[in-house]
């Protein structure tokens, strides 16, 4: 019996790093286009910078919230990919395209309205002007996105992950390119300046998607599931099953962000070196986190399918498995978190970065509280990964709600503002709310996984 156990735990592993490292990659290359984005409205001067960090601020809560509502995509497509039902499969995507397209909608007239509050910044005239076009103009990315997401959670549920890759190797470059084009007004195009990141985006997303479109209907092994089947058909009681999952989901990931806005604008009240280095320390851990975060999608497709072809073994084995993939991967970022802490952040902020010792010393505690975190996320978002593909969404809301602004904030303001720990302490109260919530959530875990058996 333990040895069944433990093979079927290392054939799970095997499968967690198949899958899970096209999808890091992806992540990766799909970080680049933010990136040079502002690299290029640097050089439109300092009020197109500061547009843009207030534009893009809004745009990333709407398009988290919306990819986590999409999320529930995965987890239904691979629990129909396990039970090999390819006309159940057929039509929680079609109806995925339904839902997204309708939640693209209403964050477009979202976006629409959301300059309204940048004048509660208190930024000059040019600068509102500026992100309130730039704003409008990625509305037009909107629509698209939506098809690419859906898209992209499919692939993931039937383990297709290496076209998701794919995808991003062939449209990221193009996508920047085309950004430039529009941002400088190279090959004959005007000079939109920085609302060009938005027409180069939008255009791109659309031909990505119409050439998807070619490749699904085309690709043997893809083509036999019916996912454009149902685009003309409402069908109420799966899009229902897609929001009861899908909306709890959007809102933890809304949540979480939520109150990591919220450290940044405590820690600003210190000076403005600590919250510099709290910037380049959480802009450092952005990569670690999406590479455990794409490990935790493919924890919800093994657990999904595995519901699906009623293999409850590897329910428990499959997020074990990538728990110790996650753990594995930290273990080596902990030898460069711990061991060359100063050349991370350097490497971030250049040595040549004026005074810049005061700011080493914080970002380098703050860099070693966080891979603590990091750790306690590495369990987390695993499990929630694993909950996802067992259609359990709606607690794991409340517990993170409870987790990061009762507890981590609480404890955070506490150590910061009456025990003096200033910044470090509002990371500390962070990593204790990580700390309840990945303990909340392995007991929720254990509780599901006891009634599906």
């Amino acid at each position: 019996m333990r040895q069944h156990a433990f093979d079927t735990i290392i054939a799970e592993t095997k499968q967690s790093f198949h899958l899970s490292w096209p999808l890091t990659l992806s992540f990766l290359m799909q970080e680049l286009t933010p990136f040079v984005s502002v690299l290029m409205i640097g050089r439109l001067g300092e009020d197109a910078l500061a547009a843009r960090v207030l534009s893009w601020s809004v745009y990333v809560i709407f398009s988290v919230w919306f990819a986590g509502v999409c999320g529930s995509v995965s987890a239904l497509v691979a629990q129909k990919f396990g039970a090999q039902d390819r006309e159940g499969l057929g039509l929680v995507v079609s109806q995925g395209f339904i839902l997204g397209f309708i939640l693209a909608f209403i964050v477009m007239i979202l976006l629409w309205f959301a300059p309204y509050l940048f004048h509660l910044s208190k930024q000059g005239p040019e600068v509102l002007r500026l992100s309130t076009q730039y704003l409008h103009v990625l509305m037009l990315c909107v629509i698209p996105v939506s098809f690419l997401v859906v898209i992209e959670q499919f692939l993931i549920g039937i383990n297709k992950t290496r076209l998701v890759l794919l995808t991003s190797v062939v449209q990221i470059p193009v996508e920047i390119f085309a950004n430039y084009c529009f941002v400088f007004g190279k090959l004959g195009l005007p000079k939109f300046g920085m609302v060009g990141i938005g027409y180069g985006s939008a255009l791109v997303f659309v031909l990505s998607s119409i050439i998807l479109i070619f490749v699904l209907l085309k690709a043997k092994d893809i083509s036999i599931y019916p996912i454009f089947s149902y685009l003309t058909k409402i069908k109420l009681q799966t899009l229902k099953e897609l929001l009861r999952i899908g909306f709890p989901l959007g809102n933890t990931y809304v949540i979480e962000i939520g109150a990591l806005t919220a450290t940044t604008f405590l820690i600003a009240q210190y000076s403005s070196i600590q919250l510099a280095a709290h910037q380049i320390v959480w802009q450092i851990c952005s990569v670690t986190d999406g590479v455990l975060f794409a490990i935790s999608q493919v924890t919800t497709a093994q657990v999904g399918q595995a519901v699906g072809r009623k293999d409850l073994s590897a329910i428990k084995a499959s997020t074990y498995a990538n728990m110790g993939l996650g753990f594995c991967f930290l273990l080596f970022v902990s030898v460069l978190y711990l061991g060359f802490p100063k050349a991370i952040v350097l490497f971030d902020i250049g040595s040549h970065a004026g005074n810049y010792q005061p700011l080493l010393h914080y970002a380098v505690i703050f860099l070693a509280i966080a891979l603590i975190s990091q750790i306690f996320d590495n369990f987390r978002l695993n499990v929630q990964g694993a909950l996802r593909g067992l259609k359990d969404t709606r607690i794991p809301m409340f517990i993170s709600i409870i987790s990061f602004w009762v507890i981590g904030l609480s404890l955070g303001y506490l150590l910061a503002f009456v025990f003096h720990l200033e910044g470090a302490g509002l990371w500390i109260g962070l990593t204790l709310g990580l700390l309840f919530n990945t303990i909340a959530l392995m007991w929720r875990f254990s509780k599901i996984v006891v009634k599906v058996q």
